[in-house]
């Protein structure tokens, strides 16, 4: 169990020291600015709560489960740890709480796997949102990779996509096609579930899910009694190397960029986040050019 002095919280020190439970005082000022107002959170406050979830989620038999399968998976994968973990889609953390609760996961694997590099993004990330993670150690991708991201070749990545749509996982497939696939361990939705739902009628849509399920080793985790919502329908997904070797070449040599109808786009594409908070701007400035006509 992880006793309440060992909770990191800054990991940009070459070494690491116990958890310093003036990284939340809001008398501290390592930080500089940290308490300014970004878009309207308390970073404090925020950091405050992640602290408790933290060793709260330690704890859970749900995170032991997932630890122990995670090793199991290692082993078939000929791996002993974690080189990069990347999450993606973890939404408002500041403002929904099982996204707060993925977030902390993902601080435990941090803790867990400590020297793998653990890369976050999502589009709709305030700049205090974007500051919090920095803080806690964490590299927030600059740009909307659309889930097209490219594991190394050596090391394992983990892929952490807590309810991602179809269209990202698919997506990340599509990057990744080929038997570099075998250097990955993918959290997401179940992939079994995805093509029970939609069946072989949507494989043109969501090719890659449909032709790599059959080599697919999936393992559902259990469930988080905290807050159902946060891991509720996610499995842990490998692709191991000797199921790989029995791909079709056919299968292989088939990769083509993804298009989606524009009806069943369910990811935010790089040209819709560009736009995001453009509209909020467009309608300040306009309330003041109505102030200033009224006044």
């Amino acid at each position: 169990m992880l006793a309440k002095d060992d909770f990191v919280v800054v990991t940009r020190r070459k070494r690491r020291g116990k958890y310093n439970t003036n990284n939340y005082n809001k008398n501290d000022t390592s930080m500089p600015g940290l308490n300014q107002d970004y878009n309207w959170i308390d970073p404090e406050r925020l950091l405050c709560k992640l602290k408790t979830m933290v060793l709260n989620v330690w704890s859970e038999t749900f995170t032991i489960e997932v630890f122990k399968q995670l090793t199991e998976y290692l082993t078939i994968l000929e791996s002993n740890d974690i080189s990069n973990i990347v999450c993606y889609g973890l939404g408002r953390f500041s403002h929904n709480m099982a996204s707060r609760y993925q977030l902390a996961f993902l601080l435990c694997l941090k803790k867990r796997y400590e020297k793998a590099s653990i890369y976050i993004y999502d589009p709709l990330f305030s700049s205090g949102e974007m500051r919090v993670l920095r803080y806690l150690g964490l590299r927030v991708i600059e740009t909307n990779e659309e889930g097209k991201r490219v594991i190394e070749e050596n090391g394992i990545t983990l892929m952490f996509l807590p309810h991602c749509s179809r269209q990202l996982t698919n997506n990340f497939l599509y990057a990744n096609w080929g038997k570099g696939l075998s250097n990955c361990i993918l959290l997401a939705n179940s992939l079994s579930y995805i093509s029970y739902m939609w069946m072989n009628w949507q494989v043109e849509r969501f090719g890659y899910i449909m032709r790599i399920l059959p080599y697919v080793t999936e393992c559902q985790i259990p469930e988080f009694e905290l807050e159902d919502k946060a891991f509720n329908g996610l499995s842990l997904h490998i692709f191991p190397k000797q199921e790989l070797l029995k791909v079709p070449n056919e299968i292989w040599n088939f990769k083509e960029e993804p298009k989606y109808l524009r009806d069943d786009q369910e990811l935010i594409t790089v040209a819709e986040s560009n736009n995001i908070g453009k509209n909020i701007i467009i309608i300040f400035f306009g309330f003041h050019i109505i102030f200033l006509i009224v006044v």
